[in-house]
């Protein structure tokens, strides 16, 4: 019987945490998915995104048991090189995101010749247009060390997409990608909500969520400012970390602006296994981000049968074709505001068909993501 690998994943935040958003999805799938083919070990922080206080009854700087990988959920933050040397030996390590300190510094005993296990390298979106507008000039004086310290050397890259591979090359050079591997992120594991699905809707009512972190790049403000627009009996609810506070202090000044006929209310952040239970109670899911690698709320909100009306900034570009949401570019406002209007003005019998056609959609994606997955070839090709 073969010996199966040993894949140790270096990501700032897992399970139970859940602010962090699709990155840690995106492990935590893969993981569930692949955790029979291989022996996952994850190093992670022992608390969440935004917390400092370590997470309840886990005890940290230990290998325990979580799901099917052995997670380390580390109270040294700082991660020392010693620290990191210490993991060496496994046949991969597989980094998340190339500006976490742990991920740089494993780059550099890399570089040094210290660390024998193959580096793989995921970008996690780091390279779109919308992420490397924010702190560009900080994250340029990364990108031209990290060249000229020749931390991108004998290391694989891993990109959800051959969209994100092309951002990779615009932003750092081609000459800097020799190997890598197209693994496009998992969902979740595929739940039948149709059951359950309230789909009791009247003409000129709606339910509308917004559910990411309220940060810029979800783009919150505009969705906002679109929705005050149209016409009719809104309802709209706000889930999410808030990670920029003075952005949601902007937020919150638009709101409390809008017109008599929208409810809003802003209701807290939702842990991952909660997500598809609230998303199930929603007509219209909006998300006009400025940018995705993925999207997993995306995916969920299609199995939910919330339909998605999203901008052009994300892998999910077939869903006006599926008839099971719709694409909306990021300059064209009054497209924005006609769509929505349009599912306003639907029956609950008019709607129902789109909220179907989105399930039917969301199960083919998985069952499709599961079998052509790129993960099989890091879990499976020799290091």
């Amino acid at each position: 019987m073969e010996k199966m690998k040993k894949i140790l994943i270096l990501t700032a935040y897992y399970y139970p945490g859940f602010r962090s958003g699709g990155p840690q999805q995106s492990i935590m799938n893969m993981v569930e998915i692949f955790g029979n083919k291989c022996d996952f070990y994850i190093l992670t922080h022992n608390h969440d995104l935004g917390i400092e206080k370590p997470y309840r009854n886990i005890q940290s700087d230990t290998w325990l048991e979580v799901g099917k990988a052995k997670v380390y959920y580390c109270s040294n933050n700082i991660y020392s090189f010693k620290f990191l040397k210490s993991f060496d030996g496994f046949d991969k390590i597989y980094l998340c995101e190339p500006y976490q300190m742990h991920s740089y510094k494993i780059l550099l005993l890399n570089r040094i010749n210290k660390i024998e296990s193959q580096i793989y390298l995921a970008t996690m979106g780091c390279f779109s247009k919308g992420a490397i507008s924010k702190k560009k000039f900080k994250k340029k004086i990364f990108w031209i060390t990290f060249k000229t310290l020749g931390l991108y050397k004998n290391i694989k890259w891993s990109f959800s997409s051959e969209f994100e591979k092309k951002d990779a090359i615009r932003v750092i050079g081609k000459k800097y990608i020799q190997e890598y591997l197209i693994a496009e992120d998992l969902p979740r594991k595929f739940l039948d909500l149709s059951e359950i699905k309230n789909t009791e809707k009247k003409k000129g009512y709606i339910k509308i969520v917004f559910l990411s972190r309220i940060c810029e790049m979800k783009n919150l403000l505009q969705l906002i400012t679109e929705v005050s627009k149209v016409k009719g009996n809104i309802i709209f609810d706000i889930y999410g970390t808030i990670e920029d506070k003075k952005y949601w202090n902007k937020c919150e000044k638009m709101l409390n602006k809008l017109p008599n006929n929208i409810v809003w209310k802003y209701k807290g952040t939702v842990e991952s296994k909660d997500v598809l239970n609230v998303l199930v109670h929603y007509d219209i899911f909006c998300l006009p981000t400025l940018g995705e690698n993925f999207g997993h709320v995306i995916y969920e909100a299609l199995v939910a049968g919330c339909i998605p009306i999203i901008s052009d900034r994300t892998p999910w570009n077939d869903l006006d074709d599926n008839h099971c949401g719709n694409i909306i570019p990021l300059k064209n406002k009054s497209m924005f505001v006609s769509i929505l209007q349009r599912y306003i003005d639907m029956s609950s019998q008019e709607i129902t068909y789109y909220q179907k056609k989105a399930m039917l959609y969301a199960e083919k994606k998985y069952k499709e993501s599961v079998l052509k997955s790129g993960y099989r070839k890091l879990i499976e090709e020799e290091s």
